[in-house]
């Protein structure tokens, strides 16, 4: 384990900066939910993730940024970068009126069989929902077309695969 005199040490022994667009690449654990640069802090009672780009937009801006404070945004759209230049701080509707602006088909997700992770077609939903309708049960539906039953549960209810 690496001790770090400082945050802004931290942050710069886990940098490798992209030529190309100058963004400051996180090096260290990334969240998997959007590849967020992150690091722990405290001990084995106090542990806290801290968000890179808060911490640099603390470090390197001045910003205050305890508490619910603005959202930290990208200029670059990469969510591993930290550069201070990429950064500014903006609300939740800021950054999904940014995000509009700049790739408005990414906020219309593709739906049903047109997303990447679909395991059903909408063929198999219409199955499923007639086996569901004719008093089987979903875990007898989730094993016949391979997939688990709150996923069964969810088309059931509308929550996914909604008509």
């Amino acid at each position: 384990m690496t001790i770090y005199a400082s945050v802004e040490d931290r942050l710069l022994g886990n940098r490798k900066i992209d030529p190309v667009t100058g963004c400051w690449l996180w090096t260290g654990a990334k969240t998997g939910r959007g590849g967020y640069g992150y690091y722990v802090t405290g001990g084995r009672k106090a542990r806290k993730a801290v968000l890179v780009p808060r911490a640099a937009a603390s470090v390197w801006l001045g910003l205050d940024l305890s508490g619910s404070l603005p959202h930290v945004l990208h200029r670059c759209d990469t969510p591993a970068c930290f550069n201070p230049r990429h950064l500014y701080l903006g609300s939740h509707q800021d950054n999904m009126r940014d995000r509009e602006k700049r790739n408005p088909i990414a906020s219309y997700a593709p739906r049903g069989e047109r997303s990447a992770t679909a395991k059903l077609t909408a063929a198999q939903v219409a199955d499923i929902r007639r086996a569901l309708s004719g008093g089987e049960t979903q875990m007898s539906v989730a094993a016949r077309f391979g997939v688990k039953q709150p996923q069964i549960s969810r088309i059931k209810r509308g929550v996914s695969w909604a008509q």
